[in-house]
């Protein structure tokens, strides 16, 4: 391969680099995806000969390879019409466009209108997924709940992504959508991440940008994320556990997070139980801002809630513990 294969920056040891100067240096192979000038007949071995779909890319890497799929970021979207599954250990995804919160141009939509388990799902161990922005709702059906859906036994590493969603009025009528879901899986993190939108107002009851389910969730992390409400519903929370998602030695971290209120709507709950509080969720350095954001959480599982910042109001904004 030549330096024209790489235009967005070589390694000494001819390994491309992406986001923040991270580089994988391991035996995998590079593939590379472009929406506009790629083709799925192409080889995908070099930018010139890109695939046009991220499926046609991953389906040529190797489970625990430490392959990696290069995403053009580009005006054009890169469009789903069945559910984008990566499932292959230690198998990297990476936007190759401008590392911004949100509106990133390595954007991928989906129109699949059953994606009540997810329109792209995620069962690999080990990978990184970077500055990608993943849209959920496009498929104008409000049967299509879940969009990013994340399974397994993770320790998978998310870095500059967006999870958009809703993105059309109709899935935002659905009931319990979410954009990111965490089913029984741990060791996961999320770095700079923006999660939720500003553009369709969501009317989903029950709904949350990031919502665990199963069981034996444990030691997920969220650091310097941003997480946009705005949901006209005061059953609508931003983060939802089904009872027993955690176990009671289990945690959730969120550290040096924002949560902001967009859409003038009290909710009940920022952080929400079904029925009972299992594990500890623990919010370091994190803030309510906006509109409607009130009280982290209510009910006798709020214990469960720890808030570790040194001033303010224990109901909202920087709190103390707010049993």
């Amino acid at each position: 391969m030549s330096i024209q294969d790489f235009p967005n920056g070589i390694s000494s040891g001819g390994i491309p680099l992406y986001g923040s100067n991270f580089c994988i240096s391991g035996p995998g192979k590079h593939y590379f995806v472009d929406s506009v000038a790629g083709s799925d007949g192409n080889t995908g071995k070099t930018w010139k000969k890109a695939k046009k779909s991220i499926k046609a890319a991953y389906a040529l890497t190797t489970s625990g390879n430490n392959d990696v799929v290069h995403v053009l970021g580009c005006g054009t979207a890169y469009t789903n019409t069945t559910v984008l599954d990566f499932a292959n250990a230690y198998t990297h995804v990476v936007g190759e466009a401008s590392p911004i919160y949100s509106g990133g141009r390595a954007r991928i939509t989906n129109t699949y209108t059953g994606a009540t388990a997810g329109e792209y799902t995620i069962s690999s161990v080990g990978s990184i997924f970077q500055n990608l922005h993943w849209q959920h709702g496009a498929s104008a059906t409000a049967t299509s709940v879940v969009g990013v859906a994340l399974s397994g036994d993770g320790r998978n590493a998310f870095i500059g992504c967006n999870f958009e969603g809703p993105t059309d009025a109709t899935v935002a009528g659905g009931t319990a959508i979410k954009p990111l879901m965490l089913t029984s899986t741990q060791d996961n993190s999320f770095y700079h991440c923006t999660f939720g939108g500003r553009t369709i107002l969501s009317a989903s009851a029950a709904g949350a940008m990031v919502h665990f389910a199963g069981s034996n969730n444990n030691a997920n992390t969220f650091e310097k994320c941003l997480f946009l409400h705005y949901n006209s519903t005061t059953t609508s929370a931003i983060i939802s556990y089904v009872d027993g998602a955690m176990a009671d030695s289990g945690y959730t971290l969120f550290n040096d997070c924002i949560f902001h209120g967009a859409a003038n709507v009290n909710v009940a709950d920022v952080i929400r139980y079904t029925t009972a509080g299992h594990g500890c969720t623990i919010l370091k350095d994190c803030a309510l801002t906006g509109l409607g954001m009130a009280t982290w959480a209510t009910g006798a599982w709020k214990t469960h809630i720890d808030v570790s910042n040194s001033a303010g109001a224990a109901t909202g904004g920087l709190g103390g513990h707010p049993a």
